[in-house]
């Protein structure tokens, strides 16, 4: 029981970028300050729960949680990669980089434009390599078989999907090209979820996991 509370807590903590993200867009709230209120608090507490835990326990879970984090960032490269591919297939005036750009003024408002565009890959690479960490923990170790992987990658990147389609529109201002936000947000998690999947299983080697009581 101890070790499954761990893994959930660590889970859970490792959301903090994307609930400031979500903080911001609904409050608009300092994005800087919410990275750094919900970092202290999620992270010291995954901190806490690690040190409570069996050294071996403890362990398991930083392997595992440093798979998800190495794999989200791989994931959110073949993420941005397939939207540049997309944007210069489709005619339309819609950015897929501009949330990049709040981003970076949600963190730095008054900075230059290289100083913000900075800043929002740095919440954006954040944001990919965290979501790969509670994948990880929540169902990454789980999975042996290749297209289970794959498949459970992909169920994870069109959650984040429905996110951004709840959030995004109204935040951005392109309600009015909907369609083309949703086709490549979409196929764009399509190959961060599916890269995801199976850099996580080929991190861990897949070496099955059983759950103690």
């Amino acid at each position: 029981m101890a070790r499954r509370w761990a893994f959930v807590t660590v889970g859970l903590a490792a959301g903090f970028s994307g609930a400031a993200v979500i903080g911001t867009i609904v409050t608009r709230t300092s994005l800087l300050l919410l990275e750094t209120v919900l970092a202290v608090v999620c992270l010291g507490a995954a901190v806490l729960v690690l040190r409570r835990v069996p050294r071996p326990i403890a362990s398991e879970i930083v392997v595992v949680a440093r798979a998800g984090l190495i794999a989200g960032f791989v994931g959110t490269l073949a993420y941005d990669v397939t939207r540049v591919g997309l944007s210069f297939a489709e005619p339309s005036p819609y950015n897929p980089f501009e949330a990049i750009r709040q981003f970076g003024l949600g963190v730095f408002p008054g900075g230059s434009p290289e100083v913000v565009m900075a800043a929002g890959y740095t919440v954006h690479f954040l944001n990919g390599s965290t979501f790969g960490v509670i994948y990880a923990t929540f169902a990454g170790r789980r999975i042996l078989a290749v297209w289970a992987a794959a498949l459970a990658g992909i169920i994870w990147g069109m959650t984040l999907v429905v996110l951004q389609g709840i959030l995004y529109p109204g935040w951005l201002r392109i309600t009015d090209m909907l369609a083309e936000f949703l086709v490549i947000a979409g196929l764009g998690h399509v190959a961060y979820g599916a890269t995801l999947g199976l850099s996580v299983r080929w991190l861990l080697n897949r070496k099955p996991v059983e759950e103690s009581a």
